[in-house]
């Protein structure tokens, strides 16, 4: 079944204003960027060679979210 992702913790508006960037945001990283998005901060994604295959292991709970970044980059990009 699927879960939905919860959090107890406060939504803050003075978070709106700051971005948080994680490196690799699959399994626990994943949650790591669910808990900042739902307390208000933008949320980057940079993903990078190292986790391969590793990419497509979002928690279901964690998937469902819309928007869950507002950018997502790849790093090192085609263009380094």
């Amino acid at each position: 079944p699927m879960h939905a992702y919860k959090t107890t913790s406060p939504r803050l508006a003075e978070n709106e204003k700051v971005c948080v960037c994680v490196v690799d945001p699959y399994s626990t990283g994943a949650h790591v960027s669910a808990e900042a998005y739902y307390r208000g901060f933008k949320v980057l994604a940079v993903w990078t060679d190292e986790c391969g295959e590793l990419e497509s292991h979002i928690p279901h709970e964690v998937a469902a979210i819309d928007d869950l970044y507002f950018a997502q980059i790849r790093y090192p990009s085609a263009e380094i």
